[in-house]
């Protein structure tokens, strides 16, 4: 009974955690970000960018029979991150649009527990890696341009579609040490899954340098996750090299479920906070 509780203890404070963490930013951050570009151009034109999501999270997770209500800062999220890189690029030409996101992460925790009488000592290590990589097409149906005292203003409403992959891998070691007994476990599992998505993204240009776009999608439809969704609000400045300069606020849904028993996985959760990036155009 003491190794059992100390164990649900450790993987409470531990493995959730660190679980948790991997979604919140590895699921995040593939979610198709271009700022979109004025449709009507004739000619090829692209855009390469990289960006950093810095969400708090909240939800339900569910992880071999143990489950914990997740309410996890950014701080808490960081501390477990070892390593991560984000990327997007954009094709655009006339109505059409094309966007890719590509995305690795890597997170490490660990963490020991004493029993109440110091008898027994235990120790968890573990890592997680996740890849995400998502695209979609986009489409525009209003491409409106309005000049008024010499301001040239333009909206541009898109509509979208495409798919986010997720793989994650997660390594576990637990060794537990008293009462003249000792024992070690490790564990090893890969997921993944993949979700289409449906949308839509919209670009307003207030003045010739700023801009302001909104993304909103849906997705999952029981294909990969049971749901997903997610909003993102985004206000830039264009500067005339062709460098972006962006600041935006993301709350993003997802519900994803797997396995039973010990191999069950359970995922209800919601993320939201700011993101910063730069994007070069050419």
């Amino acid at each position: 009974m003491v190794f059992r509780r100390m164990f649900r203890s450790l993987l409470r404070k531990t493995f959730l955690g660190a679980a948790l963490s991997t979604v919140a930013i590895g699921g995040a951050m593939a979610q198709g970000y271009g700022t979109g570009a004025p449709s009507g151009d004739q000619e090829w034109t692209y855009q390469v960018g990289v960006y950093g999501f810095m969400p708090g999270v909240t939800g339900d997770v569910g992880v071999r029979g143990v489950s914990s209500e997740a309410d996890v800062s950014f701080d808490q999220i960081w501390d477990n991150l070892d390593m991560a890189a984000m990327a997007f690029g954009e094709i655009h030409r006339d109505k059409f649009s094309f966007v890719v996101d590509a995305d690795y992460l890597d997170l490490r925790a660990d963490g020991s527990r004493v029993s109440n009488r110091g008898f027994v000592q235990a120790n968890l290590d573990m890592s997680f890696k996740q890849v995400v990589a998502a695209g979609y097409a986009t489409y525009t149906i209003i491409d409106s341009t309005i000049n008024a005292n010499s301001d040239k203003r333009v909206f541009n409403l898109d509509v979208l579609g495409g798919g986010r992959y997720n793989w994650l891998e997660s390594e576990l070691g637990l060794s537990v040490a008293g009462l003249r007994r000792s024992a070690t476990a490790s564990s090893d599992r890969t997921v993944d899954w993949v979700d289409p998505v449906i949308g839509l993204r919209a670009t307003y240009v207030p003045y010739d340098n700023w801009f302001i776009s909104g993304w909103a999608d849906f997705g999952g439809f029981g294909v990969g996750s049971q749901q997903t969704y997610q909003l993102i609000g985004t206000v830039g400045y264009r500067f005339e090299n062709g460098l972006d300069l962006f600041a935006a606020y993301r709350s993003y849904h997802f519900k994803y479920e797997t396995g039973s028993g010990a191999d069950y996985l359970n995922l209800d959760l919601t993320y939201s906070g700011p993101e910063f990036g730069l994007a070069y155009r050419f």
